[in-house]
């Protein structure tokens, strides 16, 4: 039941990438605006040797974990959240602020730059944006997990988290 439900607004991975770094995962490819609206291609990146001696089930189980994100939407937001923040941070680091110059002495200038409101408020702005958001994907992450476990049951996935830290431990 549980199965059903979460597959039946999804569509089939569009592409099975397999990576050199210890990363598994999915996400949307094509661009920011595209993504948020239409969608875009579905991507599953696996690193091979994460998969080494996993047993059928516990597959299914990162396989269903994986596929929850598409469910939820993750990836799309994702894809804005990604952006958001790269946005912020490039803003952050355009301002002037006096510890960014190696020689500086202290000077009416360097004041003035220390005592900058939009500086302090972006900044504070930015660490909010960060921990909101990674908040919330740590919650997506429970709740992939929790849909996991419903699926294929608590010992595959336990088993599941233990072989793939094991092997990218390796």
């Amino acid at each position: 039941e549980i199965a059903v439900e979460m597959l039946k607004d999804n569509e089939p991975i569009d592409k099975i990438i397999i990576t050199p770094n210890p990363n598994m995962g999915v996400y949307l490819e094509w661009s920011f605006i595209r993504t948020m609206f239409w969608g875009g291609k579905r991507i599953l990146q696996i690193w091979l040797p994460s998969l080494h001696n996993l047993t059928i089930d516990e597959l299914k189980a990162i396989l269903a974990h994986e596929y929850w994100h598409f469910s939820n939407k993750d990836t799309q937001w994702l894809s804005f959240t990604y952006v958001m923040g790269n946005s912020l941070i490039s803003a952050k680091n355009s301002m002037p602020w006096p510890s960014q110059h190696k020689d500086w002495e202290w000077s009416l200038v360097t004041l003035i730059m220390a005592l900058n409101p939009a500086y302090w408020i972006l900044s504070l702005y930015v660490r909010l944006y960060f921990f909101i958001t990674n908040w919330f994907s740590r919650i997506g992450e429970v709740k992939a997990d929790v849909s996991a476990m419903q699926l294929y049951g608590g010992k595959a996935f336990r088993d599941w988290l233990l072989k793939i830290s094991m092997n990218d431990l390796i």
